[in-house]
């Protein structure tokens, strides 16, 4: 899996000044049972930050349990204190005078999710949760983790809007409260729900700043009334839709069944977009999470440089990040993470050979981790030609089966690892992991498409055609489109040929 990460970023008018010089920052991690937390500001701040996040978690499985909440990669969040903290990561937002400056930044690469977030701010009497732009796409990547297509972007970003500003307090959280340039578009103006309910990813509306304000406005209001409407009473609807679109229903067939009929919920979302003030709702914090129960470890100066690096380079900010793999290497010389970083970096570069030998060691050095791991599967792969296929791929399975022991959810290794099977017809052996990755990962095509192979070696030729088709709708590139149409091409080719064959 190569591809950009993607950065939201939560522009906030937040001045500070840096800190001054002195001598280097303790740096703490927390592991909660879902984020790792890596921060500047002590153990108590960063516990508070992880016990946060894992209220915003348990509150979606609160009120969606139809979602899938295992994202297959860890979350780790930066939690810095100021502007100081912030710049050290994330310096682009400075080079520019006057700029406004990020209060929290989310990062979704190939290894991780990442989050950078300012301790310095007072989550308890906001309107607009500093942290919104960070709960945004978490929701996004939660939705992406448990529907197997792509939602309609009012239901996507409508549900991103509606939870982004839960704001987390010490004994319960707020959810649904509506930020204030919400209220006054809507006030304005507002889409009809025949607008929003037919607009696609290339809709006019999302193809502008002001229209996409306007978009996510009226998407709010849609799904804040299909969530919370009618005093909470629309909640068990609203998941009874969910269930169905998760079983394959057609959206807006879900949400008619679920509601009365779609006269009934146009009618509904007119009355309850043109309030001039909306509900939220109270929710008690979940008291089994307890911050004091993390794990929690002073970083020494390897880790914390090259945890800083880390970030660094998947930013594209790669001077910086080999100025930390240097501070990095000068305190602990055979850190497998440093590799790992070395690794990212080659690849970004284009310089396959390094990156390939940037992972080796960060294997040999072991504590590196699954993303290493796949990787340098991926770059040991064989060419058609190369003599030695069957015992490089055999090396291959068994750093595949070493990524998948260090992250079992992760869903490319156990992708790719099905793929290597096939190359050494251990066809019995290619199907499960081939099976899970698409749970793990229903909206990515490449795991359809790894599938749909295994379902041909198996003879099953309906099923993996059927299964490239939903691969092909998937297809988020030209790149990936190309690879799936060649499938469905060469299985045209071949219908009514004895026996499957496909290299």
């Amino acid at each position: 899996m190569r591809a950009a990460p993607v950065v939201v970023v939560l522009w906030a008018f937040l001045a500070g000044l840096a800190a001054p010089a002195g001598a280097a920052p303790t740096w703490t991690r927390i592991d909660s049972p879902n984020f790792i937390v890596v921060s500047d500001a002590g153990d108590r701040t960063a516990r508070g930050v992880a016990w946060q996040f894992e209220q915003v978690r348990a509150v979606l499985q609160r009120l969606w349990p139809w979602a899938r909440l295992d994202t297959g990669r860890p979350i780790l969040v930066y939690a810095v204190k100021g502007d100081a903290g912030v710049r050290s990561l994330a310096p682009g937002y400075w080079e520019k005078k006057g700029d406004i400056r990020p209060a929290s930044i989310f990062l979704s690469a190939p290894d991780r999710h990442y989050v950078v977030v300012r301790t310095d701010v007072d989550l308890r009497q906001q309107e607009v949760n500093p942290y919104r732009s960070a709960y945004w796409s978490y929701v996004g990547i939660v939705l992406d983790a448990t529907f197997g297509r792509r939602l309609p972007p009012w239901l996507s970003r409508g549900l991103a809007e509606v939870m982004s500003n839960t704001i987390v307090r010490t004994d319960d959280l707020t959810v649904g409260q509506i930020v204030p340039w919400n209220l006054e578009r809507l006030q304005r103006s507002r889409m009809t729900f025949a607008q929003l309910t037919t607009a696609t990813g290339e809709s006019d509306y999302l193809a502008t700043a002001l229209g996409m304000q306007l978009f996510d406005a009226s998407a709010w209001a849609l799904v804040h009334y299909l969530m919370l409407g009618e005093r909470g009473a629309n909640l068990p609807r609203f998941n009874k839709a969910a269930t169905e679109i998760l079983r394959g229903a057609d959206v807006q067939a879900a949400v008619a069944g679920a509601f009365g009929g779609l006269a009934s919920v146009t009618v509904g979302y007119d009355r309850y977009a043109s309030q001039p003030s909306f509900m939220y709702q109270r929710i008690d914090a979940d008291v089994d999470v307890k911050r004091e129960a993390f794990t929690g470890v002073v970083m020494g100066a390897g880790d914390a440089a090259a945890m800083r690096a880390l970030y660094l380079a998947r930013s594209r900010r790669p001077v910086e990040a080999m100025a930390l793999l240097a501070e990095a290497r000068a305190a602990a010389p055979d850190l497998g993470l440093a590799f790992e970083v070395e690794g990212i970096l080659a690849d970004d570069a284009g310089t396959p050979d390094e990156a390939r030998a940037a992972y080796a060691r960060a294997s040999e050095l072991g504590g590196a981790g699954f993303f290493a791991e796949y990787r340098l599967a991926w770059l040991l792969w064989p060419g058609p030609a190369d003599p030695d296929r069957a015992a490089v791929f055999a090396r291959v399975v068994t750093i595949l089966e070493r990524s998948i022991a260090a992250n079992p959810s992760y869903a490319w290794s156990r992708s790719l690892l099905a793929r290597a099977l096939l190359q050494i017809d251990r066809v019995a052996d290619a199907a499960p992991h081939a099976q899970r990755a698409v749970v793990l990962a229903p909206a990515e095509a490449s795991m359809r498409l790894t599938a749909a192979r295994v379902m041909w070696a198996q003879d099953r030729r309906s099923d993996a055609k059927l299964e490239a088709e939903r691969a092909l709708a998937l297809a988020k590139t030209d790149g990936e489109r190309s690879e799936v149409q060649e499938f469905l091409a060469f299985v045209g080719r071949s219908a009514g040929a004895p026996g499957p064959k496909q290299e």
